[in-house]
């Protein structure tokens, strides 16, 4: 009994959600989605990095979280560059933030057969030319394109893409959405 009373002691003396000596953990690493942009960027980051390369851009941001809601946040942030450039290519670039955190970007080229294809030789992303796919690259790096209505290229963290799939699945109301089919 004395053991036991000592090891709970021992154990209440440790810093809450702490268990590496009282440090809290450090943000996941982000992985590299378009160019230089990096995923769990913030909003301040990704505007210094747009900065630096001079280009303009706007955003967009959410309605504030309702505090009396149940609901954990599910807030979008939507960044719009009108010309950027990615190896060579310039077109539009969409960013998307989940909670203050970079998750996804897509890009529409103009020559867009040309930037896949750029895509393919230069990077190795393996990508369909002429039709719309996805691929997996390392661990957690989604690439796709989509055809219709608008040709564009996408990138997605898959951890935050994951959050974002359990808060819907879990949160949203299925029948405003359309997801009768999900279950909790």
């Amino acid at each position: 009994m004395l053991a036991f009373t000592l090891l709970l002691l021992a154990l209440c003396a440790l810093p809450a959600g702490c268990g590496n000596g009282g440090t809290p953990p450090s943000p996941p690493k982000g992985v590299v989605l378009i160019g230089s942009i990096r995923s769990f960027w913030t909003l301040e980051q990704l505007e210094a990095y747009l900065k630096q390369i001079g280009v303009r851009w706007t955003v967009r941001r959410p309605p504030p979280h309702d505090p009396s809601s149940r609901r954990p946040p599910f807030q979008v942030t939507t960044v719009y560059v009108e010309r950027f450039s990615d190896l060579g290519f310039e077109g539009r670039l969409v960013i998307e933030f989940f909670n203050g955190r970079l998750v996804s970007t897509r890009f529409l080229p103009r020559r867009f057969d040309a930037y896949v294809r750029a895509l393919r030789a230069k990077r190795g992303i393996q990508l369909p030319e002429k039709a719309e796919g996805e691929v997996v690259v390392g661990k957690y790096l989604r690439v796709w394109v989509i055809m219709k209505p608008q040709r564009f290229v996408g990138w997605e963290d898959l951890r935050l893409g994951r959050e974002m799939e359990r808060w819907i699945k879990r949160y949203a109301k299925k029948t405003c959405l359309g997801l009768d089919s999900i279950t909790a």
